[in-house]
């Protein structure tokens, strides 16, 4: 420009500007501290509202933060984004989406079955890490270190499989004591625990 910066500008009637000055010095921004609006990495950016801007990068990749009360979430995730003015997720394309979300110090990894494009997302937290470092996997963490509810659909699955790829015995769990001796083991072969 004449002034000897250079200005980076959009081409629609919302812009951001931000100047870069000649000669060194400081990034300053005009009017506004930030852009606004969504940002497409390899990928056209969906029409959500301005309210929840995304980061879309390839072809499913999501990255978007909101706020809630005093609170913000982090979300991170494949094939969703967020639609505030229908107030739901969405697909971006037919198939399975996944998210990551933190919220108030906690990990939440969510998933999602096969969906169409644009149609609504039934979110199912598959695992929580909590603030205090406790599992839950299918379940709410309580005080123990680990809560398992796994949604059973046959008896022929218990809540952990372990599988013996050889016929060699092999320690399923040890016991030690803190010293690190061992107390106990559970063992299982090809036939036999």
């Amino acid at each position: 420009s004449a002034g000897g910066g250079v200005t980076l500008d959009s081409t629609t009637s919302s812009n951001e500007t931000l100047q870069l000055p000649s000669g060194g010095g400081t990034l300053a921004p005009l009017a506004s501290p930030s852009f606004t609006g969504n940002v497409g990495i390899g990928f056209v950016p969906e029409g959500t509202p301005a309210s929840y801007p995304h980061l879309f990068v390839g072809a499913h990749g999501v990255v978007l933060g909101t706020t809630v009360g005093t609170e913000g979430y982090l979300y991170t995730g494949s094939n969703m984004y967020l639609n505030s003015a229908a107030s739901a997720w969405q697909y971006q394309d037919t198939g399975y989406a996944t998210r990551f979300r933190q919220y108030a110090g906690e990990y939440f990894f969510d998933v999602a079955p096969n969906g169409t494009a644009d149609s609504a997302i039934s979110w199912t937290t598959a695992m929580t890490i909590s603030n205090a470092g406790n599992f839950g996997f299918n379940a709410t963490p309580t005080s123990h270190f680990m809560t398992i509810a796994p949604p059973l659909s046959s008896t022929e699955w218990g809540i952990t499989n372990i599988a013996n790829s050889n016929t060699g015995t092999h320690y399923v769990m040890v016991f030690k004591k803190n010293n690190g001796t061992d107390v106990g083991k559970i063992t299982h072969n090809s036939s036999a625990t």
